[in-house]
């Protein structure tokens, strides 16, 4: 279960303490035979060891189950720091630190695309922030269709968006604008959207 803790914490002493208990059984074994010269036929040493062994293994599982938990909740944290939650695009946060890595990379080529939605104001103001949040999914999910090889695609805030390519990227940028605006008009004349 999530954020479960396991109680294996003490498991390497216990599995230490208990085999010191059967190494002390087995030291006056030993004594027995030697000095009483009677004959004990019954070693407890492979249970001892088959202990200790079992507990160093079973701690062990339990910090590579943590360490596992812990890079779990790392991903799912850096996911809800870098992403937008209406769109699932990369928030503007993201974007911004991406073009702090283009920078420091001194990466010289690369294509950067502004898109900014008209009328979303209109389509808040007349039909509702629903109407609007819809209009800018829809925007989203043609974003994610056609510039889906891109290094980055995302939402910088309210009605803009950002597309970043590494690399020379100018002719096929255009034929992919060209293709989004398309998509735009087939689907408002299908979808009969309000707005």
């Amino acid at each position: 279960e999530k954020n479960s803790r396991y109680h294996t914490q003490t498991l390497a002493i216990n599995g230490i303490l208990v085999f010191l208990g059967f190494m002390i059984i087995e030291l006056i074994r030993f004594n027995i035979e030697k000095f009483w010269g009677i004959h004990v036929t019954h070693t407890v040493l492979p249970i001892a060891l088959s202990i200790l062994i079992t507990m160093l293994v079973l701690e062990n599982i339990e910090h590579f189950i943590e360490a596992y938990e812990i890079e779990k909740e790392k991903e799912h944290l850096e996911k809800l720091a870098y992403l937008d939650p209406l769109t699932g695009l990369v928030n503007r946060t993201r974007c911004q630190a991406f073009l702090d890595e283009l920078r420091s990379e001194r990466i010289k080529e690369y294509a950067i695309v502004f898109i900014d939605l008209n009328n979303l104001k209109v389509a808040n103001d007349h039909f509702g922030h629903s109407a609007g949040d819809q209009y800018i999914k829809t925007a989203a999910s043609i974003f994610q269709k056609y510039f889906r090889e891109a290094d980055i695609c995302g939402r910088m805030g309210g009605d803009e968006f950002i597309v970043i390519y590494k690399g020379r990227f100018k002719g096929k940028i255009h034929l992919l604008i060209s293709n989004v605006k398309h998509e735009f008009e087939e689907m408002n004349e299908k979808e009969k959207f309000q707005f």
